[in-house]
């Protein structure tokens, strides 16, 4: 934020010479599918292949928070809160695939491909509050947005089959 520290005389108060500096993020990610899939008749019992297409759901929110207190230069007390907060809301329409190799009569190979178009309603929040001597200046900004955004997922497992009832995944 400025020339952390280099000049006591020329530095900002609350950003340089910090006596305490606290970063905190959280991030947290839902996701939601419902699909239609059809399987394809394949002339082999070796592959089998599948269609899909269906809806989906994605939500990512996070939260940035950056404190900082300093003491300097002396007589002042001085604070900076940062407060970051995103929300994407995405809705999508997606096509995808499902093909299964049979290695062995007890075991097989999935490698699935799923491609998404979403609308995303990306929000975010942004408080500065700069405090000098516990008199508060504030800050406040905000910006919301649509655009369309892009997913592709992709997934290769290895299944087994012990015996009639239990099954594993890699």
């Amino acid at each position: 934020f400025s020339d952390f520290g280099t000049n006591p005389a020329g530095g900002m108060p609350g950003l340089d010479f910090n006596n305490l500096a606290s970063i905190s993020y959280v991030s947290n990610m839902d996701n939601v599918e419902l699909n239609l899939r059809r399987t394809l008749v394949m002339p082999s019992e070796i592959l089998q292949v599948s269609l899909l297409l269906g809806g989906r759901f994605m939500g990512i929110d996070e939260r940035f928070n950056y404190f900082t207190a300093s003491d300097v230069p002396l007589g002042l007390c001085t604070t900076n809160f940062v407060g970051t907060a995103t929300d994407n809301q995405m809705y999508g329409v997606q096509l995808g695939g499902l093909f299964e190799f049979q290695v062995e009569p007890s075991w097989w190979i999935d490698t699935e491909i799923k491609g998404v178009v979403f609308d995303n309603r990306a929000s975010q929040s942004t408080n500065y509050t700069y405090s000098i001597n516990g008199i508060e200046t504030k800050f406040p900004s905000t910006r919301s947005d649509h655009r369309t955004t892009f997913a592709l997922d992709l997934s290769l497992t290895l299944s087994g089959q012990v015996n009639s009832w239990l099954t594993y995944r890699i």
